[in-house]
């Protein structure tokens, strides 16, 4: 029954992995939809029209998938033509370090820099955005680096270990969607000081 039921979901993997794709991209839609809400809220602004919030969103999530598997293609190619052109250059643990950091550092601010001027209801620049998103990218650094020395020696507490992989999801989620809200806090700060002083009118006498 079992060996059954494994060759029945051979037979409809096409169909489902198209559904759990369709299931990923709507979940995370919703999701760029409710920090759309949130950056709003920020900035005093009302939401989008649904069906032009949905397109917003479906472009920006394309835009950060193609900026991810970017980001990997040039890490991976660097470190292929360091290992076959200067393999004893410098030391070997260094260029895969310093070409991740490099383009994870690079793909975080311009994720966040795309979040922070096109997700907002208001028209922005990137001299608008970018202190909230250095700032970002600093803590989501500091975030991927807790996280693997959390892995690392969870292997070695048990104490760690308990602390489940869900609990983990929902903790790293939590973390990042507040790094997130700090930086449009710091952008909106930052807008506000450039945006020009109404003039106050005198009073009749």
């Amino acid at each position: 029954a079992l060996l059954d039921t494994v060759r029945a979901i051979q037979r409809e993997a096409g169909t489902l992995g198209a559904i759990g794709v369709f299931g990923l991209v709507w979940g995370t839609l919703g999701f760029y939809s409710a920090l759309e809400s949130a950056l709003n809220i920020v900035f005093g602004v009302q939401n989008r029209a649904f069906l032009h919030q949905k397109w917003v969103t479906f472009v920006l999530v394309t835009i950060s998938l193609l900026v991810l598997f970017t980001s990997l293609m040039v890490t991976t190619a660097a470190t292929g033509w360091y290992h076959r052109h200067a393999p004893h250059l410098v030391d070997l643990k260094l260029i895969p370090f310093i070409a991740t950091l490099a383009a994870t550092t690079a793909g975080i601010f311009l994720f966040l820099s795309a979040v922070y001027k096109y997700l907002t209801n208001v028209e922005l620049h990137l001299a608008d955005v970018w202190p909230g998103a250095l700032v970002g990218t600093v803590l989501f650094q500091a975030l991927f680096s807790g996280l693997s020395l959390y892995l690392r020696f969870s292997d070695s507490l048990l104490t760690l270990r308990a602390f489940g992989g869900l609990v983990l999801l929902l903790v790293w989620l939590y973390l990042m969607a507040n790094i997130i809200v700090l930086g449009a806090e710091i952008n909106w700060w930052h807008w506000s000081r450039r945006q020009p002083t109404e003039p106050e009118l005198e009073g009749l006498a």
